[in-house]
C-alpha cells in the first residue's frame, strides 16, 4: 500500500510521443537579428539526447541548441568524408538541400500544425540524404542554401530580381531539373501579397554549374497590417501563430525529370 501522501506514476512506452519530426517549444526562432535572414537554416535532434561524449556506453538527459549543434557538425563531418574534395559551403548546401521538411510544432507547446521556415529552415537533417545527393544549390550571390528577403518595410509594390540560383551537378550524366516554387502556408498564397516566379526547368551538364534566375513581386496593399499584437518575444514567444502571421515562405524545389528521387530545394 501507499503511505499517506504517496502517488504512484506509470509511463506507457505506447503513449509516447516521438521526438522525431517534431518542434520542441525551446527550439531557437528567427529571423537573424543583424540582417533578418533565414535562420536558423538547419534543424537537428536537440531535445532528450542521452549519449554521453567520449563515454562509449554512458547517457544523461540533455537538452538544447548546444545538443542540435553537434549533429549538424557531425553530419558535416560525415559528408566532408565522402567528399573531401567539397568546401565548407557545398557541404553546408546539400545538408539543407536534402533536410526533411514535414516537420510540426508539437500540439501541447506550439499550437500543432506545420513548423515555419523562421523555426526549421531548410528542415530537420538528413545526413544519408545528403551523402547520396548527386547536386545542391545556393544563392549565387549570398552563397547560402536560403533565398531570403528579410525584414522590410515598404509602401509601395515592389519588384525584386535575384542575382540567381546557382546549381552543382556532381554525378557524371547532365540532368534537367524541374523547377517548382511551393508556399508552406496556403493562407500565404491566398493573401497575393508575394508571388515568386523562376524558369521551369534548368538544365546542368555532367560535373557543372547551371543557374537560373528568381523574381519576387511584393504587393504593398495585400499585407498584412502590422500591430502590437504581431511578433512577440515574452510571453507568446513560443505562438506559432503569431511567428507565422507576418510572415511569407516556402521553398524552390528542383526534381530531376527523369528521376523523381534525385531532389533538393532551397
Amino acid at each position: 500500500g501507499l503511505a499517506e501522501g504517496e502517488v504512484v506514476v506509470r509511463f506507457d512506452p505506447a503513449n509516447a510521443e516521438p521526438l522525431v519530426m517534431g518542434m520542441v517549444g525551446s527550439s531557437s526562432r528567427g529571423a537573424s537579428m543583424r540582417d533578418f535572414i533565414i535562420k536558423p537554416e538547419i534543424g537537428a535532434p536537440g531535445g532528450s539526447i542521452s549519449a554521453v561524449s567520449g563515454s562509449g556506453t554512458g547517457v544523461e538527459p540533455f537538452s538544447g541548441t548546444s545538443g542540435a549543434a553537434p549533429m549538424v557538425s557531425g553530419a558535416a563531418a560525415l559528408v566532408k568524408d565522402a567528399y573531401p574534395s567539397r568546401g565548407p559551403l557545398e557541404i553546408k548546401a546539400v545538408l539543407v538541400n536534402t533536410a526533411e521538411t514535414q516537420i510540426m510544432n508539437k500540439a501541447a507547446l506550439l499550437g500543432g500544425g506545420l513548423a515555419p521556415i523562421s523555426r526549421i529552415g531548410g528542415g530537420e537533417v538528413r545526413v544519408d540524404r545528403a551523402v547520396l545527393a548527386t547536386a545542391a544549390a545556393w544563392d549565387s550571390r549570398t552563397l547560402q542554401p536560403a533565398l531570403s528577403l528579410g525584414f522590410n518595410d515598404w509602401s509601395r509594390t515592389n519588384i525584386l530580381r535575384r542575382p540567381g540560383v546557382t546549381v552543382r551537378n556532381y554525378s557524371n550524366v547532365g540532368k534537367t531539373y524541374k523547377i517548382d516554387v511551393s508556399y508552406r502556408f496556403a493562407d500565404d498564397e491566398a493573401r497575393n501579397a508575394l508571388t515568386i516566379s523562376a524558369p521551369k526547368q534548368v538544365f546542368v551538364s555532367a560535373n557543372g554549374v547551371g543557374s537560373f534566375g528568381i523574381n519576387f513581386v511584393v504587393r504593398t496593399e495585400n499585407l498584412e497590417d502590422w500591430n502590437e499584437a504581431g511578433p512577440n518575444s515574452g510571453a507568446q514567444g513560443a505562438n506559432a501563430d503569431l511567428l507565422t502571421e507576418y510572415e511569407y515562405d516556402g521553398y524552390v524545389t528542383l526534381t530531376n525529370v527523369n528521376d523523381a528521387t534525385d531532389t533538393i530545394h532551397l
